[in-house]
């Protein structure tokens, strides 16, 4: 699906933050509704159910999980004091680790997509107290809307959602591509990370199979 290619290969960007969090930790629920009657659609939506993603930061350290309903599991986490990125991967194939450096990864460089289109609005909602704007952004036919606020700001090296254009953090923000809506809000969230050498851990956990890339 390429609303999954775009969250995880574009959540890593540049940031222009002024008053920035060390660490923090979010949590997405993810809302899933098949707007297409397609037996084959309302079956995939069905098993996307339950999904939701998780991000934690801290100096030198990020992390991300994303769950996808029933279907598979993905966490990468970056550690540039080791110079090191482990992805993982689970799902009906088996369990899979990817070790690579930050560098081969892009993690840290902004990225500059011209492919995407950014739209911002006057419209506010307010998010766990967060007062929220709106941006919709669209690219090869996927369109987005997102509702960010400038009150929430991110380690300049670490992330920012989706494109650089989007001028803060994202409480909540919706998909829709193949005839799925997925509507992403933060359910939870705080501003410290405990157990911080287990939480971005480099290590493949044991039930993994290694590849070096």
């Amino acid at each position: 699906m390429h609303i999954i290619k775009i969250i995880l290969f574009s959540v890593i960007a540049g940031s222009s933050a002024q008053a920035q969090l060390e660490e923090g930790y979010f949590q997405y629920d993810i809302d899933v509704q098949a707007i297409d009657t397609a037996a084959e659609i309302v079956q995939q939506a069905s098993l996307l159910r339950g999904s939701r993603m998780e991000l934690y930061f801290a100096p030198g350290l990020y992390r991300m999980d994303y769950y996808l309903g029933s279907v598979s599991m993905t966490s990468i986490r970056v550690d540039t004091f080791k110079n090191e990125v482990l992805s993982l991967t689970k799902g009906v194939m088996g369990n899979y680790a990817y070790k690579n450096t930050p560098d081969a990864v892009g993690f840290g460089q902004q990225q500059m997509d011209s492919l995407f289109t950014v739209e911002l609005f006057d419209e506010e909602r307010v998010f766990l107290g967060y007062t929220c704007k709106k941006a919709v952004l669209e690219r090869n036919g996927v369109r987005a809307t997102y509702w960010y606020t400038k009150e929430i700001e991110m380690p300049k090296q670490d992330i920012q959602m989706i494109n650089k254009d989007i001028p803060g953090f994202p409480l909540a923000f919706t998909m829709i591509d193949n005839g799925i809506r997925m509507h992403y809000q933060v359910s939870n969230y705080a501003f410290e990370v405990e157990n911080k050498s287990e939480v971005f851990s480099t290590n493949p956990p044991p039930e993994y199979k290694i590849f070096e890339q």
